[in-house]
């Protein structure tokens, strides 16, 4: 049960505004603490977000002996070896502006050789209720460069720029930057992790998306055309859309081709809009290119180098082609996140026995953030439909990865 007004323990008014927007949907009332000076006496003294985001919320709560919300945030960037980090807010000292945190930032990657590097935003948030308390965490992969753009957000928003887009967290709309940020995924976690969900349509259970998924790799239309029956929404179509667009890199042209023929009928007959509003990106190789490679080395993660080495010594041209059609062109999309597409990969490769695929796709969908019940879902999903052996050599591949 959810309290009646959620405090959410900040002096930064910029992270209200975006909790109020993200915590819409429950339609309770979100405040900002009016003790200014609580905050302000509160040292964060944790070595990880999630000690600091706790702190701040068990202090507050006990206070106030309400529902408290807190979080702490920041950016971690590679070629600085993790930070600012826990040290964000104030990397260029105690008082330091957010303008002058950036300066400090961008001449600390010229003092190493770099404009650009990779990096992620991360958040954890602690919710204390006289019940329970709940730590949660999110996070966005991206790239960190030196030159700023765009004048929207707040902190180091205008020199991130999120994996799978062009355009940094500033130079987004606040709708744009709520829909997929680290604060976005660490609220959501929150949710499910309360008993809710911000988007019940599309959160209450991820198996229709998959059984979708699979149900593309086999070639019964009445079987398509049977689990398309749990599509009843403009959400779930365009999801579904996604999930069976990106499948012709894994099951061909002629699967992916019958499975969107079958959504479009299905769409048609139930009078459900699957027009997609993301404008079609014009075809630009460098730009993909670059999408493509910074995708494959957050999926891949510490064997990219090695599978790229390897897959080049095969087909140099293959290789190219993954990297700028598959990743940069294709799963860089917008209209499913990271984990959902990977898992969409994941249940069409394990019913197609790649064992191979599957073991780097599998670590990717980890890498991505899925979790085990995730892949559990995945597993029942292949049980359901029957393919015991496809969820056989899933269990044999999930052993591995672990």
């Amino acid at each position: 049960m959810l309290p009646s007004s959620i405090t959410i323990a900040t002096s930064n008014s910029h992270k209200v505004e975006e909790f109020q927007e993200l915590l819409r949907p429950l339609g309770i009332p979100v405040r900002r603490l009016e003790d200014a000076s609580l905050m302000a006496s509160i040292e964060e003294t944790g070595s990880s977000f999630e000690e600091n985001a706790y702190i701040k919320a068990r202090i507050v709560a006990d206070m106030i002996g309400e529902a408290v919300l807190a979080d702490d945030s920041g950016l971690e960037v590679d070629a600085l070896q993790g930070q600012p980090g826990v040290r964000s807010a104030r990397f260029a000292g105690p008082n330091a502006t957010d303008a002058d945190n950036r300066a400090l930032l961008a001449s600390s990657l010229r003092d190493q050789g770099h404009t650009e590097s990779r990096g992620r935003f991360r958040c954890a948030l602690a919710w204390v209720d006289p019940l329970r308390s709940v730590i949660v965490e999110g996070s966005i992969d991206g790239v960190v460069s030196v030159y700023e753009q765009g004048h929207q957000g707040f902190g180091y928003d205008s020199m991130f720029t999120p994996i799978g887009d062009d355009r940094t967290f500033a130079s987004m709309t606040n709708a744009e930057k709520n829909a997929r940020s680290h604060r976005a995924a660490a609220t959501a976690a929150l949710m499910e992790a309360l008993g809710t969900s911000q988007h019940p349509e599309r959160d209450d259970d991820r198996r229709w998306l998959l059984n979708c998924a699979y149900a593309a790799t086999t070639t019964s239309p009445n079987h398509l055309q049977q689990t398309l029956q749990a599509v009843r929404s403009t959400n779930h179509a365009r999801a579904v859309y996604e999930a069976f667009l990106q499948s012709y890199l894994f099951l061909g042209f002629p699967s992916a081709l019958e499975s969107l023929h079958a959504l479009a009928e299905h769409c048609a007959k139930h009078d459900i809009r699957i027009t997609n509003d993301v404008e079609a990106t014009a075809y630009d190789p460098a730009l993909f290119m670059a999408r493509g490679q910074e995708l494959c080395a957050v999926v891949y993660g510490s064997v990219y180098d090695r599978l790229i080495d390897k897959l080049s010594s095969v087909s140099p041209d293959l290789a190219a082609w993954m990297i700028l059609e598959g990743y940069g062109k294709t799963l860089s999309r917008p209209g499913l996140s990271l984990r959902e597409r990977e898992l969409c990969v994941v249940i069409q490769l394990a019913a197609t026995m790649r064992k191979n695929q599957l073991y780097s796709h599998v670590r990717g969908a980890y890498n991505v953030g899925a979790r085990h019940e995730d892949l559990d879902a995945c597993f029942d999903v292949l049980v359901e439909n029957g393919n015991y052996d496809a969820a056989h050599l899933l269990t044999a591949v999930r052993a591995m990865v672990q």
